[in-house]
């Protein structure tokens, strides 16, 4: 009976992974950086700028946009679930492409409410490239972005 009694009290800490903020489109203004890629982002009210980007993926043949490049401009984001949001706006094709155009934000451009490391936070995806703040992303982790 003591036994069972102990595990009652004690329940295993799961991660919880709270509800996007009201305003997603402001909560991602700041610096972002690739979560498996040398990419640094800023984000200025809504305006998506490449900072840094020292990267080849080895399952695509690059993330084709240099550091100055606006990749995104969003006016807006609309929800898909309590956690996540598709980014409504102009954004730019980062894969591998000869696009310099924008076109509407594709599906796999969006954001999302996270927990890394024990920390709840969010993550921006552009394409196949995950964004997280710094804080989030573990420190063993850092050093293994290509």
């Amino acid at each position: 009976m003591a036994m069972a009694m102990a595990l009652v009290a004690s329940p295993a800490q799961a991660q919880t992974v709270p509800d996007l903020p009201a305003n997603p489109l402001k909560a991602i203004d700041g610096e972002w950086y690739g979560v498996d890629h040398k990419i640094k982002l800023s984000v200025a009210n809504g305006v998506v700028t490449i900072v840094e980007n020292d990267t080849a993926d080895p399952y695509l043949k690059k993330i084709a946009a240099p550091a100055g490049t606006v990749i995104a401009r969003i006016t807006g984001v609309e929800s898909t679930g309590p956690k996540s949001a598709r980014f409504v706006g102009q954004c730019l094709e980062l894969i591998d492409t000869s696009r310099s155009d924008t076109m509407a934000c594709p599906g796999h451009a969006f954001v999302q409410s996270a927990a890394y490391d024990g920390k709840p936070g969010l993550k921006i995806n552009f394409w196949t490239a995950a964004f997280l703040r710094k804080g989030n992303i573990p420190e063993y982790q850092w050093q293994y972005r290509k």
